[in-house]
């Protein structure tokens, strides 16, 4: 045998593989960010997510140092 049969052959079993597995329902590949087309989008997200709390942290900073400056809290 060639191994070009020999390939052909092997890819053969894995579709047929993965196939079963679909029809079983085991495809935890098709969902995997990382396995998918969606790991740019999901990428961007985590990164404008980030951005956010950021800046949400900073506005909070800025709000806590305001009062601490006006003696607001310090009660008790």
């Amino acid at each position: 045998m060639g191994s070009t049969e020999l390939l052909s052959i092997r890819i053969r079993l894995l579709i047929s593989s993965v196939d079963k597995a679909r029809e079983i329902g085991i495809n935890w590949w098709e969902n995997d960010p990382y396995l998918s087309g969606r790991s740019q989008q999901l990428l961007e997200a985590n990164n404008q997510l980030q951005s956010r709390i950021e800046a949400l942290e900073g506005e909070l900073r800025s709000l806590q140092s305001q009062d601490e400056g006006r003696g607001v809290g310090n009660e008790g």
